[in-house]
């Protein structure tokens, strides 16, 4: 990837304060609040056929463009989502307590059979067949439905004491699990069972998950600035006949213009994320938002146009320009924390508070880490989760701002 030309020179922090204001003085501007208001070039959505693709020995026939619903758009705009071909649909109960599960079940009670909906579950690796149970039937009640066709264990890899998640792996072995989902899948309550996980060891866990036979489909973040790893995590997959969703498609979705690429605006470098994932041919579908009718429109010109040379011009200055503080949640850093901090989870809160205009979700969401996990040890500790960062992340710096910007909900 080639350097930005004529960028200024600014130190971490810097970025940090610059970030939060809403400008990145190297090229990129951070417009926060307006990055889901899509505005400029319409076009005729009608003129765009919807592509399918089969999700592993599921047999599901899913869209390769879907809807995830965090923080969703309101009923009209996923009602023309789908009108426009777009079938799958993502969420999961944690999404506004319920609600966004409750909205689709609104949705879709006309069309159940036009599409294809995912939530979750959060297991531990001491989960009874009594809870599984539960958890999937108070999903089938919020959406008022007979059936979920995916559900996932959500969230592989993240360490949540509060839910009495504390290991990784052992969450995809526990038997009693995979049994109440094999027996759901008979009572045709779900059609699949899969895996989703931000980071951690991610490939120990869907190596796993992979191999072992008990899961038709695995969700992984999966962009342009993931590492060589998730490349081949989904290529087993394929050959294992195993689906693959692609989410966190647009790497840290920075709201931006870059320098030298004055014609290129947030539609172009969405489509241009979008374009790149799918290019992959082992993955089946990507999930992303898209809050208004406008992004709908916009996610769906991807399919209509091919990965270009601009294109790839335009994801490389963005990588270039993001790499030095943008987490790939490999977990290292982890590694050689001495306070148990949960350091990939809240550089995520805090993008979610800059990047994505969502202060309250990402407060709360700081708030509910155990004393131990926030970054309030990270202000007098000598960093050496910096030394082992394969990425050369500032993470002392972005942690501690993290702390000022996200601590004020703690209560």
């Amino acid at each position: 990837m080639g350097v930005l030309k004529n960028s200024k020179k600014f130190t971490r922090r810097d970025f940090l304060k610059r970030t939060t204001a809403g400008i990145f003085s190297s090229g990129v501007l951070v417009n926060r609040g307006k990055y889901f208001r899509v505005k400029g070039e319409k076009f005729p959505a009608n003129d765009v056929e919807m592509k399918y693709r089969i999700l592993g020995r599921s047999g599901l026939k899913v869209s390769e463009i879907g809807m995830g619903t965090w923080e969703a758009p309101n009923e009209n705009v996923m009602s023309y989502a789908i009108d426009k071909g777009i079938n799958y649909i993502d969420t999961a109960p944690e999404y506004k307590e319920g609600e966004e599960e409750r909205m689709i079940g609104r949705v879709v009670k006309n069309r159940r059979d036009k599409v294809v909906i995912a939530s979750k579950i959060f297991t531990t690796s001491k989960s009874t067949k009594q809870e599984t149970m539960k958890s999937i039937e108070a999903i089938l009640k919020r959406m008022q439905t007979d059936y979920i066709d995916i559900i996932m264990i959500y969230q592989v890899g993240e360490i949540l004491p509060r839910r009495g998640i504390t290991k990784g792996i052992e969450r995809l072995k526990n038997e009693n699990v995979i049994e109440v989902a094999n027996q759901a899948k008979k009572d045709g309550k779900i059609r699949a069972l899969g895996v989703s996980s931000h980071g951690g060891d991610l490939t120990g866990y869907m190596n796993y998950a992979i191999d072992s036979g008990n899961f038709d489909m695995i969700m992984i973040k999966y962009n342009f600035m993931t590492f060589p790893e998730e490349e081949k995590i989904t290529k087993k997959a394929k050959e294992k006949n195993v689906g693959s969703v692609a989410f966190k498609v647009v790497g840290g979705a920075y709201d931006q213009k870059i320098k030298g690429y004055e014609n290129s605006r947030t539609p172009e470098f969405r489509r241009a994320a979008i374009k790149w994932v799918l290019s992959n041919p082992n993955i089946t579908t990507l999930v992303i938002r898209m809050p208004t009718f406008e992004e709908v429109n916009n996610c769906l010109k991807s399919l209509s146009e091919k990965m270009g040379y601009n294109d790839k011009k335009m994801l490389e200055r963005y990588a270039s320009a993001v790499k030095p503080y943008f987490c790939r949640w490999c977990g290292t850093c982890t590694q050689a924390c001495p306070y148990s901090v949960a350091i990939p989870t809240i550089q995520r809160y805090l993008m979610y508070y800059t990047n994505f205009n969502h202060q309250r979700t990402a407060m709360q969401k700081y708030a509910k880490l155990l004393p131990e996990q926030r970054a309030e040890y990270c202000f007098e500790c000598s960093a050496l989760c910096e030394k082992i960062c394969p990425n050369n992340i500032p993470i002392k710096e972005i942690l501690t701002e993290a702390h000022r910007t996200l601590k004020s909900d703690i209560t």
